[in-house]
């Protein structure tokens, strides 16, 4: 158990979105890096706001955020992988 707190330990992890937290992921050599849903991000957001609102507050203040390696990843889970494999 220790282990895979000293892994997650010093990840960034954003304040109030807890509950959109999926897990940590990471690549050989690297530390772990925190993995949001996008889905339950604009949910919570959407909770203060309208869901335009919602967008924009997510598009400059989280997807725009960049502070160092170890910013947290956000997992589009807003698409279908049929949507997807459509595009490919």
């Amino acid at each position: 158990m220790d282990v895979r707190i000293n892994e997650v330990r010093g990840a960034i992890l954003f304040d109030g979105l807890e509950q959109a937290l999926l897990g940590f992921g990471s690549q050989h050599g690297r530390e772990a890096i925190a993995i949001y849903s996008l889905k339950k991000i604009l949910l919570i957001l959407s909770r203060d706001m309208s869901q335009a609102d919602a967008e924009e507050f997510f598009l400059f203040n989280i997807q725009g955020l960049w502070a160092g390696d170890r910013t947290p990843i956000v997992l589009n889970d807003t698409i279908s992988t049929e949507e997807v494999m459509k595009w490919l």
